[in-house]
């Protein structure tokens, strides 16, 4: 069985998140393997700029989650990072690109796009929607 252990990242720019895909596959959150010796950051800030030319500024890793397919042999662990745009305009790289596609979606319209994402994606968006209601009410409760 294959074991992966993969960044990804959600990277927020003025109220919206950085979402993207291969051809006519699912959307998803830019991300990857880490390579050996790397630091999460450095392969946070590498994949995302792999994987759609724009710079980002990781925070924190806000969760982990676990993908284990058996029949496929499959099983993976993602770690998921928060990270702010620094600077870049989307690009998909011509030479080897991950993505075909890459767009900032307004997070109120995420649900819009749901049934086109991947499971990961649904599972992460809705995760860090929890992580963002539970920091809203602590800083509603702190006022």
């Amino acid at each position: 069985m294959e074991l992966s252990t993969e960044v990804r990242c959600i990277t927020m720019h003025e109220g919206k998140v950085l979402v993207g895909r291969w051809k006519n596959e699912p959307w998803e959150t830019p991300g990857g393997q880490i390579g050996v010796c790397e630091h999460l950051l450095e392969a946070t800030i590498r994949e995302v700029y792999e994987h759609a030319g724009i710079s980002v500024e990781p925070q924190n890793v806000i969760f982990v989650s676990e993908v284990i397919k058996p029949e496929q042999e499959l099983h993976r662990i993602l770690i998921y990072l928060y990270a702010k745009y620094t600077e870049g305009t989307i690009t998909i790289p011509e030479e080897n690109p991950l993505w075909t596609e890459a767009q900032w979606v307004d997070v109120r319209k995420l649900g819009d796009i749901q049934n086109e994402m991947s499971d990961e994606a649904v599972d992460a968006f809705y995760k860090f929607s929890l992580i963002l209601s539970q920091a809203a009410a602590r800083s509603g409760a702190q006022s």
